[in-house]
This record gives structure tokens, C-alpha cells and sequence, in this order.
């Protein structure tokens, strides 16, 4: 539900009922990890988004609190590739003072002959291990990697100029990247993100299952994690319980996006609370999660910073560590 016309005031009044209203209903959450993964300040499409991501990394932190409460910190491998060299030393000097892992989301699917300008794909190896050389060129700690939807667009998604790959092909494909990336970093983790509500309940289960035993297959070990991008306008919980099922059962551990869409009408004050009925939904499911990744990729929240900013990306975290822990 988006709701454009309403007060700051009203918006803020509206908030605390919604999350006191429904305190009495939610478990504690397991000691699942907290990863946050931020809108850098690059322009895309002609756009710029969320301005102060710098500021995350200065040396007076403005989120100490979020900042202790994060496992992880997701960034894209096109932030590597583009910002000034001495942000980047900003960024990875603040993460390792702060003991902070990084991940960092590659495009890890190479397809010479189909995929153009489809998201996840990129036209050769060369072009899909450039990040990798990038990041330890940085001297990068790089934990894990993150896969962007290669099941997802390398199989799933049939719209212009899709590859239609059997999902084998995708998992052999992939398998390419992870050589090269462990070349480099031979201790990094894989994690891989995807959708489980783009096909039937029944055709997701089966087509995840060839998923992950391919994967292993190709790559010689499981894959280390998987992130759910779930619709929660949409049937969610069902098709979430099942993979998350099904990961364990392969010993994979599972994680989900929390977050909210965009839309033209959408505001930071629409966003931020459509973010919090959503993980009110996640918490009132009891999930076996091993992670929970909080971010946006709509522009919306606009800042990130300060932590004390209601309206802040990570004010979110705060928000979420305080109401995983609700009835400890």
C-alpha cells in the first residue's frame, strides 16, 4: 500500500501504532546475521542517488549504533569499478576498523551470444572477473561474493533478448566466474540471490533443486548462502518457507531481502513504512533464517545517515534490531 496525501506527523503517528500493535504477537527472532547493503552515490541512468553514502565510511561515524549491529556491508562491484580510489580506501578502511565484512554483488553470468543489456548478464569472462582483479588490486578483505539472479535471468526470465539457458548451462557458466574470483580469493564464499515467486510454487522448488545441485556440480562445493528477493505484495511466506527448506536440507544457509518497492508516487516516508510492515511480516513468520539483508534499490530512502534520522537507511537497522529482540 502506497499512501501519498498523509502529514509528516500523521506518517510518524501511523508508524507507532502499526509496530505497537502487532509487538504482542511477535517471537524473538534466531541470532540470524545483519547485513545491510546501501544505495551508493554513483549516477545510473542519468540519476543520482542517496548523496551521502560517503559519509557512511567517515572516520566520525553518524551510525555507530547500526554500524555494531551489522555483520556484513553488500556493496556492487560497480562502485568498485567507478568510484575515486581515495572513497574506496574510505570505505574499506572504515569496514575493517569496524570489523565489518564485505560481500560485494557481481554480475557473474558471461553470455556471448544472447543477454544483452539483461540484468546479471555481462557478454564475456573477461568483463565478469574484472571486479575481482579491481577488488584485490584495492587489497579488499572480500568475505563472500554475491551472485545477481543468474538462475533467475540465465533461465527463468523469457523476455527480450533472453538466453533460455538450461539451468545446467547457467551453473557451468557461473562456475567460470567462481574460478576466477577464487583465483584471487581462494577463502571467499558465493551467495546467490534470487526470486522465488517468477514460476510456479512447483516449478520454483524443481527448478531450485537442479539449481544447487548443478552449482555444486560445476563448482566442486555447495553454494555458501542464498538471499530471497521476495514480492511482498504478493504470496511470499509459502514459497519463502519452502526454499528456505530446501537450502538447509543442502546445508546452504538462507537469508532474505527487507525492503519495499518504488513506484512513482513513492516517498521516504511511504517507503520507510511499507519496509516496516514488511519486516513485521518476516518476523511474525518465525523463518529459520541464517541472514537478513536490509536495503533498497529505488532511491527511496533518500539518506542514509544519521542513525537518529527516523527517515535514514539505517535507522532501519536500529528499527529491526530492537524488534527482532522483542519478548527476549
Amino acid at each position: 500500500m502506497i499512501i501519498t496525501s498523509w502529514t509528516r506527523n500523521r506518517w510518524i503517528g501511523l508508524a507507532f501504532a502499526f509496530a505497537t500493535a502487532g509487538i504482542g504477537a511477535i517471537e524473538p527472532a534466531a541470532s540470524e546475521e545483519l547485513w545491510f547493503a546501501p544505495q551508493d552515490n554513483l549516477v545510473r541512468f542519468g540519476k543520482r542517488s542517496n548523496e551521502d553514502f560517503p559519509r557512511l565510511f567517515d572516520k566520525a561515524s553518524e551510525w555507530p549504533k547500526a554500524a555494531s549491529h551489522t555483520k556484513v556491508i553488500d556493496l556492487t562491484s560497480f562502485y568498485f569499478m567507478r568510484a575515486a580510489d581515495p572513497d574506496l580506501r574510505a570505505t574499506l578502511d572504515y569496514l575493517g576498523a569496524h570489523r565489518i565484512a564485505l560481500n560485494v554483488s557481481i554480475l557473474a553470468l558471461p553470455a556471448e551470444n544472447c543477454g544483452r543489456g539483461v540484468e546479471g548478464i555481462l557478454p564475456d569472462l573477461i568483463q565478469t572477473r574484472a571486479p575481482v582483479i579491481r577488488l584485490k588490486q584495492l587489497n579488499a578483505d572480500v568475505a563472500s561474493f554475491g551472485f545477481d539472479e543468474p538462475l533467475e535471468y540465465g533461465h527463468i526470465y523469457k523476455g527480450r533478448a533472453a538466453c533460455n539457458f538450461p539451468v545446467g548451462e547457467v551453473a557451468k557458466r557461473v562456475a567460470m566466474t567462481v574460478r576466477e574470483a577464487r583465483s584471487l580469493y581462494p577463502e571467499a564464499k558465493f551467495i546467490d540471490y534470487e526470486v522465488p515467486q517468477d514460476l510456479p510454487l512447483a516449478e520454483w522448488t524443481q527448478a531450485l533443486n537442479e539449481w544447487l545441485s548443478a552449482y555444486q556440480q560445476a563448482t566442486g562445493t555447495p553454494l555458501d548462502g542464498f538471499a530471497i528477493d521476495a514480492h511482498f505484495r504478493e504470496a511470499w511466506e509459502e514459497p519463502a518457507r519452502r526454499t528456505i527448506d530446501i537450502l538447509h536440507s543442502k546445508g546452504v544457509k538462507a537469508g532474505i531481502f527487507l525492503n519495499a518497492p518504488g513506484g512513482p508516487n513513492v516517498t521516504d516516508e511511504s517507503w520507510m513504512m511499507e519496509a516496516k510492515q514488511n519486516i513485521l511480516k518476516v518476523l511474525a513468520a518465525k523463518l529459520p533464517l541464517d541472514f537478513v539483508v536490509i536495503t533498497t534499490w529505488v532511491g527511496h530512502p533518500s539518506r542514509n545517515v544519521p542513525e537518529t534520522d527516523p527517515l535514514a537507511l539505517t535507522s532501519l537497522i536500529n528499527w529491526y534490531a530492537e524488534h527482532r529482540v522483542v519478548g527476549r
